[in-house]
């Protein structure tokens, strides 16, 4: 995969959308992961971190990825409506 293109979001814009979240989402466990094999491909320089989203209560990332998204829409796309789609 090409990642020149990808746009990371920075530290500081993680926190600030951890504070904008709040309450609505629930907080779950970042563990590293620690394996031979994973050392093997990554290098055992680069560490490799697991944010379990499976404790949300939908047991998946989505919310906080869709409340991440509205909360940045402005008043009049909010006015308009939001429809949402899973699979």
């Amino acid at each position: 995969m090409d990642t020149s293109t990808i746009d990371f979001p920075s530290i500081d814009a993680i926190r600030a959308n951890r504070e904008r979240l709040g309450e609505r989402v629930e907080t779950t466990p970042v563990r590293r992961l620690k394996d031979p094999a994973l050392d093997a491909v990554v290098g055992g320089n680069t560490r490799v971190w697991l944010k379990e989203e499976l404790f949300q209560r939908t047991g998946s990332f989505k919310p906080r990825g869709a409340l991440s998204v509205m909360l940045d829409l402005d008043a009049d796309a909010l006015a308009r409506g939001v429809t949402g789609v899973s699979a």
